[in-house]
């Protein structure tokens, strides 16, 4: 029963935070430009290398977000320093994959090459958290059964492809509402333009995951009442 309740928990957040990660993947990405112009001015605004580098920074926090998640289990669950060590071993062969490929990447794609770099580790970290979370919430054994409810802990297909429907028509209000290089009252309401795209994709595939997702319709209803008292 233990072992259920923890399964269910770590789902959930699993979920949860994929779901983060796919709207700063999939939707943020597409308004880094006009973050940068709020926040930095024109000059950094209207860089395609300082917004390609933040943008592929969108799509990082997705990997990271993952990876802590599923990190944070293996160090809360692990039985033994056995455990742990070999959670530091695929650290220490990540790191020297970093090491040997990073160069290459920063130097033919700069900074975004150093963020995509960073994505694979993150990945290859990822794999085996889940691996371990895999066999730990299976009893300790590695079969079909353990692996199809660790895929429970991702979200809807449908939600994912409302995700990519997002991004391709954010991307595509970016190319055709929007221009870093407009200036004063045009530069404003070609944003707003963007602006509202982005927050009706938002809310629709919010409102699908709610229809798709009990378990947050739940704790969102939780935290209401919670709120309301």
């Amino acid at each position: 029963k233990d072992l259920d309740e923890m399964r269910k928990t770590f789902s959930f957040l699993l979920r949860t935070v994929c779901l983060i990660g796919l709207l700063f993947a999939t939707i943020a990405v597409n308004y880094t430009s006009i973050l940068l112009r709020l926040l930095a001015g024109y000059r950094w605004g209207s860089s395609s290398n300082a917004i390609s580098a933040l943008s592929a920074f969108c799509v990082y926090t997705a990997f990271l977000s993952v990876n802590g998640i599923t990190e944070a289990f293996v160090y809360g669950v692990a039985r033994s320093g056995k455990d742990i060590g070999r959670l530091s071993i695929v650290h220490a062969g990540v790191g020297g994959l970093f090491a040997l490929t990073a160069p290459g990447f920063v130097g033919k794609h700069g900074a975004v090459g150093l963020v995509a770099t960073n994505c694979i580790c993150m990945v290859l970290r990822s794999l085996y958290s889940l691996y371990f979370a895999c066999g730990y919430l299976g009893n300790g054994k590695m079969n079909l059964n353990s692996i199809c409810r660790m895929f429970l802990g991702m979200p809807h297909p449908l939600v994912v492809t409302a995700f990519a429907i997002s991004f391709a028509i954010t991307r595509s209000s970016r190319d055709y509402f929007y221009d870093e290089t407009l200036e004063g009252k045009s530069w404003v309401f070609a944003s707003l333009k963007h602006i509202v795209v982005g927050i009706i994709c938002a809310c629709v595939t919010f409102a699908l995951t709610l229809k798709q997702d009990a378990d947050i319709r739940q704790a969102l209803r939780g935290l209401f009442l919670k709120l309301a008292v």
